[in-house]
């Protein structure tokens, strides 16, 4: 599938009875497109690699990676340049992380400056900012082991950083844990591995179109060997889906009948600074990103 999502409306909510709940935004657009395996095509240059499907085309060199989209909907063409050392999964390039039991993956997370334009419904719009191109690849997948997953990217003026933090049930029920993640500091050229994670919710509000609550302010801690990272993210836009909320009533895992599951993308702005040991804190400015939130849980 291609999907292309486009949001730009800050997030509003209501109150109901008591209870804060999100207002959905009309003017957000999302595009998904299946495509046949045999439209997908690539092939390797030089000095870059060309992936191309219907409506979306990537182009990626050492330095450059270029997402085109022709989509008449939602056209854009954005050049992403590094602003630094790219981040892996498992701290090393081709690294197999084991994210579950049953799930195996890979990745390059590079965070970027980003510009181009972006064509909305025949509304031309100028993009000079800072974001994310992953590259990801699973080797095996067993989607309904995963119980919690927050993959969060910041970027800020003085730093950026990927972290993956998954909790997830094995087929016997005990439970399995992976996290994964990178500190970048451009002061210092402070490459940072993380050694601990840690993700807690602090605000909540009510998503109607999923029947359930999802956390709107979230408190992140990032232990490394020089300091931590602390973060506060709030969510600013109304979440993305990646896949239609799910409740499936019949399906009995681990000796529990009925699950739920929610899988989605959240714009966040962020506030944070990180602190060294010896006492030393950078405080963090201009922090935006994106918290991409898995939830398969009991209904």
């Amino acid at each position: 599938k291609n999907f292309i999502n486009l949001s730009k409306v800050p997030l509003k909510t209501k109150q109901k009875k008591g209870i804060l709940v999100l207002k959905e935004s009309a003017k957000d657009i999302a595009v998904i497109n299946t495509v046949e395996q045999n439209a997908f095509k690539h092939h390797e240059e030089k000095d870059k690699i060309i992936i191309e499907t219907p409506d979306l085309t990537a182009i990626c060199k050492v330095d450059e990676r270029k997402l085109i989209s022709s989509n008449e909907k939602l056209g854009c063409e954005l050049t992403f340049t590094p602003r630094g050392p790219v981040t892996y999964w498992g701290e090393e390039k081709y690294k197999k992380c084991q994210i579950t039991e049953g799930t195996q993956v890979s990745g390059i997370e590079t965070l970027s400056n980003v510009q181009g334009r972006m064509n909305v419904g025949g509304e031309e719009i100028e993009i000079d900012g800072k974001g994310l191109f992953e590259r990801v690849w699973i080797g095996s997948l067993n989607f309904l082991e995963i119980r919690m997953v927050d993959w969060i990217y910041a970027n800020f003026d003085q730093l950026y950083t990927f972290i993956c933090h998954v909790e997830s049930n094995a087929s016997d029920g005990r439970p399995f844990h992976f996290e994964t993640g990178t500190v970048y500091i451009m002061l210092g050229d402070d490459y940072l591995p993380a050694k601990k994670i840690e993700v807690m919710p602090e605000e909540w509000a009510y998503l109607e179109a999923a029947y359930r609550f999802i956390p709107i302010r979230q408190r992140v801690k990032v232990e490394t060997d020089k300091g931590d990272l602390d973060m506060e993210t709030a969510l600013s836009m109304y979440p993305q889906m990646i896949e239609d909320p799910q409740r499936i009533e019949n399906l009995t895992i681990n000796n529990i009948t009925g699950w739920n599951a929610l899988f989605y993308d959240a714009p966040i702005t962020i506030e944070g600074k990180f602190t060294y040991k010896d006492g030393k804190t950078v405080e963090l400015t201009n922090g935006r990103g994106i918290n991409e939130i898995l939830r398969i849980v009991p209904l």
